[in-house]
């Protein structure tokens, strides 16, 4: 595993640096996601480069970077992981090719709101993390915010983690939305909306051509009150599953086994990555 912090400025140059000569080459970056640079703090981005390794002393990527940053623009398997607990957000992007996973790690600071956090600072830098799939959970652990629950590894053998359920009709999930007249909803609806301590949301592409995905999954995870609940909206409808801690990894490892498959041939590079992702982690 390989992790830098690198300022904003200079990711993003070395991200357009790759994108333009990608789409030169009539290459299209489509969903190529760069974190936002605030005005002026763009700073000597190609010091700070060369310093880091990613460029060489002509200014231009190193060949190891040029390539790392390419694949993960056209990356097959692409996820985001969108965390919030208190006043602290950030977005963990992750993209897979082969056995190689590239991290990248966006945080903000705000204030609370009734439905999201309303951001009144960006982190100066963003953190960059190489790793194989081997190592996945352990590194994206490191990224989440430290509450068990979410963090923890698959439950040995993949048992099932699931244990309550509650399911609020129509007029329950209005009021859960509003945050209005909650003192009538389930003890799970409760917790989530007047004691959540984090929240994550999971999204997993297969991006089989470079023009859009075709597999899309996502979960919304919450941990209020004590307990990790699994957050399902259905047309009107709002279910609530507790699982145990573990099942967040144990998900997203099962995710990206279904984007790997809808994208790759049964080669022998693939078959590695799935087995990689399908391991118990460490």
């Amino acid at each position: 595993m390989r992790a830098l912090r690198v300022t904003r400025g200079a990711w993003a140059h070395a991200v357009r640096i790759v994108q333009e000569r990608l789409e030169a080459d009539g290459v299209e970056t489509v969903g190529a996601d760069t974190p936002a640079v605030p005005g002026g703090q763009d700073g000597d981005v190609d010091a700070e480069l060369r310093e880091l390794g990613i460029a060489d002393r002509s200014g231009g990527l190193t060949a190891a970077w040029a390539a790392a940053l390419g694949q993960h623009l056209l990356a097959p398997v692409r996820a985001s992981l969108r965390a919030t607990a208190g006043p602290v957000a950030a977005t963990t992007r992750l993209s897979l090719v082969d056995d190689r996973v590239l991290l990248v790690h966006d945080a903000v600071r705000g204030e609370p709101g009734p439905r999201e956090l309303d951001v009144t600072q960006l982190s100066g830098h963003v953190d960059v993390v190489l790793v194989t799939v081997d190592d996945l959970w352990p590194a994206l652990r490191r990224l989440l915010p430290p509450v068990e629950q979410l963090t923890a590894p698959p439950a040995p053998g993949g048992a099932s983690s699931e244990s309550t359920r509650t399911v609020l009709g129509r007029a329950d999930a209005e009021r859960l939305r509003s945050g209005e007249g909650l003192a009538g909803l389930p003890p799970a609806a409760r917790a989530l909306a007047e004691d959540e301590e984090a929240s994550l949301v999971v999204v997993v592409e297969a991006w089989p051509t470079p023009s859009a995905p075709t597999v899309v999954w996502s979960r919304w995870w919450s941990v209020a009150s004590g307990r990790l609940l699994d957050v399902q909206l259905r047309d009107a409808e709002v279910e609530l599953v507790e699982r145990a801690p573990g099942a967040v990894a144990a998900e997203l490892r099962w995710a990206l086994v279904g984007a790997i498959d809808a994208t790759s041939p049964a080669t022998s590079g693939a078959d590695g990555a799935r087995d990689g992702v399908r391991s118990d982690d460490r």
